[in-house]
């Protein structure tokens, strides 16, 4: 994989360019001085090798080189965008990895809401959004996905809070790289440009992970008071991408403000 290769690869993609970097700290923040430099839109950031690539509430994504899928892409919503909407740009990043690895591998993937995509249960790709902002409304998103491909992506149990996986255990194979990125990114332009109809949100709650299952669900909000919601039932999602949350109160639509923690019930 290199800068030339990856152009003549993906020249039949709305892309307004592309960068590679054979080894970085993370594709978000190289995603995020481009666009301060005044990057076109959409522009692909991609990395061999992340040293520090990010995940939600400061996590570290372990990417080592010839192994995974590091990338980011700067990309502008197709109307204005406000806080409350946020959760929908998440679910693109994880609905496109879904779509593409059931369209490539006939692998069906499972959001773990918000931002976790997982195959038989197991953790194999995490997205990271972050928006801009001018004034309340979001001016730009990096979208940043990472895909675990070869078992050498896979880190140490010690290393991670959830268990995890890679592409070629579930298909005994290797996997073209290149070939995925293309199939994802390919989803990601198809659904941006349904993001805010029904359909987009019918597919994401297609794709969830434990519907209509008993799961606990923690997490911190803003003003650092923890939360821990007990034996809730996931019922879906409604019509921003918030979590609705059957439990012993009533129903709870948990948005993406703090660090979120999801568990089936049966988790010790």
């Amino acid at each position: 994989m290199n800068q030339k290769i990856l152009e003549k690869f993906l020249c039949d993609l709305p892309l307004g360019g592309i960068k590679y970097y054979e080894s970085t700290d993370s594709t978000n923040d190289q995603a995020l001085e481009l666009f301060q430099e005044g990057s076109p839109d959409p522009f692909l950031v991609i990395a061999n090798e992340q040293t520090k690539g990010r995940g939600r509430a400061g996590k570290t994504w372990f990417t080592p080189p010839d192994s995974a899928l590091a990338f980011s892409l700067i990309i502008a919503p197709n109307k204005p965008t406000k806080q409350n909407h946020i959760s929908r740009l998440t679910g693109l990043g994880a609905v496109a990895v879904c779509e593409g690895l059931n369209e490539l591998f006939n692998l069906h993937g499972k959001i773990k809401w918000p931002n976790d995509v997982l195959l038989d249960g197991k953790k194999v790709c995490g997205v990271l959004t972050e928006g801009h902002w001018l004034g309340e409304e979001i001016q730009t998103v990096i979208l940043g996905i990472g895909i675990n491909v070869a078992p050498e992506s896979i880190p140490d149990e010690d290393n991670v809070d959830y268990p995890a996986t890679c592409i070629e255990y579930h298909l005994e194979k290797s996997v073209d790289r290149l070939q995925l990125l293309k199939e994802v990114l390919r989803q990601v332009f198809r659904w941006k440009d349904h993001l805010w109809r029904h359909e987009f949100i019918s597919t994401w709650q297609k794709h969830l992970a434990f519907l209509g299952e008993r799961v606990v669900i923690s997490y911190e909000e803003t003003n650092n008071r923890n939360v821990t919601l007990q034996n809730g039932e996931i019922m879906g999602l409604d019509g921003d991408g918030r979590l609705i949350l059957q439990n012993q109160h009533g129903k709870e639509f948990l948005s993406l403000a703090g660090e979120i923690h999801l568990r089936p019930l049966i988790d010790k």
